[in-house]
């Protein structure tokens, strides 16, 4: 073992000593708060549901229900609540948890690539010392119960891409898993879409006759964990749509605003105004860089002057037709721009800023981000460098996968801007540096490494 070798596995203990003494501090000083979503959504529908109300954010009667939201969350969160007294703490406690869990699962995820001991270690090691991970954990946020059971099915899914037997029970726990994950997170849909090309081939190769019985126990545990909730939907609204599948629309939203700034926003501080719309931004706000017209920006601006004056959300037809013109006609006119463009800056932006929410109430703060800075550009030039050396096989694509469908969100919607909606790809970054950090001391960073 050179020097090197060894100065760097002392460096990853550091991390998870210092890692591990954040997360302790975090839980037993600071008071849980929830705030934004936490406070809104996901809090309501696990009091309603505790008190019998039904799967609604409503704060009185009538206590309407809602369409599409998801159950996954909310229903952790009311387990929890209803067995700890509402104990914010014991949330948090959970959540501390299933994000150290899901570390674990990274470092499971690199030895099933087939990679050595010290490349598990290492992103186990890593993903220690990122403090924003436990920090958004700390929030009352279903990210990181999605990261947890998304990172799970990619572990059970690569473990069949890797195993030489086919076994239909590993099939149907990878399909309830995937099924668990789209309760929690609807984004695990494109996921299952990205891996299941990977899956067949993968039954390509097994003997006919196990074909049929492995890909109907991933189809079954899949649809076991959707259909009651399917079922749910029928009997109140009387049609059949998957979990969540309105959230994939922006029908439920009533703001055209929001298709017009997919053209334009490619920076998280535009977020605000993407979500409150008029009532989060001024005209004077519109950046002359990303909207370079002014003829557009002045008919932008008439129309938030429209909206303040009726002070009526959601936004009236008429309003809201003018924005979705102004949508269509900035992707007549710059249709590279504002489809591709736009998309690819906002993943290329966001995903060098996840420490930004990283929490700190202990003073020195303003060190403790240049750290987080600085760790989180080695993790990712060190995943560069690991996906160079991953190999191109089926199960070194699934990794990739789980970062391309962390990375389309952005890609598509400026509702991308915040990074909660990367979190669940950290893991598979993880696994590529810790694939990264081994082929830079050791070469292969395979187990015999």
């Amino acid at each position: 073992m050179t020097r090197s070798t060894q100065a760097t596995r002392v460096m990853l203990i550091v991390l998870v000593v210092l890692g591990t003494a954040y997360r302790a501090l975090l839980l037993l000083e600071v008071e849980p708060i929830a705030r934004g979503d936490g406070a809104i959504r996901y809090l309501p529908m696990a009091h309603n549901l505790l008190s019998g109300r039904g799967f609604t954010t409503a704060a009185s009667a009538p206590f309407v229900p809602t369409s599409h939201e998801v159950p996954g969350y909310p229903l952790l969160l009311a387990g929890i609540l209803g067995a700890s007294q509402g104990s914010l703490r014991a949330v948090v406690a959970c959540q501390l948890l299933l994000e150290v869990s899901t570390l674990f699962l990274a470092s499971r995820m690199a030895l099933a690539l087939g990679l050595s001991r010290f490349a598990a270690g290492a992103a186990l090691s890593l993903g220690m010392g990122c403090l924003f991970l436990p920090s958004m954990a700390f929030e009352i946020q279903a990210a990181t119960f999605g990261t947890f059971v998304m990172t799970a099915f990619c572990y059970l899914a690569l473990r069949i891409l890797r195993s030489e037997a086919i076994n239909p029970w590993s099939w149907g726990m990878a399909g309830i898993a995937g099924g668990v994950s789209s309760m929690v997170r609807v984004d695990t849909y494109v996921l299952l879409a990205l891996v299941s090309p990977l899956l067949g081939w993968r039954l390509l190769k097994a003997p006919r006759g196990q074909r049929l019985v492995s890909a109907g126990a991933f189809v079954i545990g899949c649809f076991a964990m959707l259909v009651p909730w399917m079922a749910r939907d029928w009997a109140t609204w009387g049609r059949i749509q998957l979990p969540g599948q309105q959230q994939f629309t922006y029908s439920h939203m009533g703001h055209g605003i929001k298709n017009w700034m997919d053209t334009w926003a490619d920076d998280g501080r535009y977020l605000e105004m993407y979500v409150w719309g008029p009532w989060g931004s001024r005209p004077s706000e519109f950046p002359s860089q990303a909207v370079p017209d002014p003829i557009e920006r002045a008919r932008a601006g008439s129309l938030f002057r429209l909206a303040k004056t009726e002070g009526v959300d959601p936004l009236t037809p008429e309003v809201d037709h003018g924005f979705r013109e102004l949508a269509a006609d900035a992707r007549s006119r710059r249709p590279l721009r504002s489809t591709l463009v736009v998309g690819l800056t906002r993943v290329v932006t966001l995903w060098p800023r996840m420490p930004i929410g990283t929490m700190f109430p202990w003073g020195y703060r303003n060190w403790v981000m240049v750290w987080q800075y600085g760790l989180w550009f080695t993790i990712l030039a060190l995943a560069l460098l690991g996906a160079r050396g991953l190999g191109t096989g089926p199960a070194s694509l699934l990794p990739i996968a789980l970062i391309l469908t962390r990375s389309a969100i952005p890609l598509a919607s400026a509702w991308g801007l915040a990074t909660i909606y990367l979190i669940q790809g950290v893991p598979a970054v993880l696994v590529l540096a810790g694939c990264g950090l081994s082929r830079l001391f050791n070469g292969e960073p395979t187990r015999s490494a």
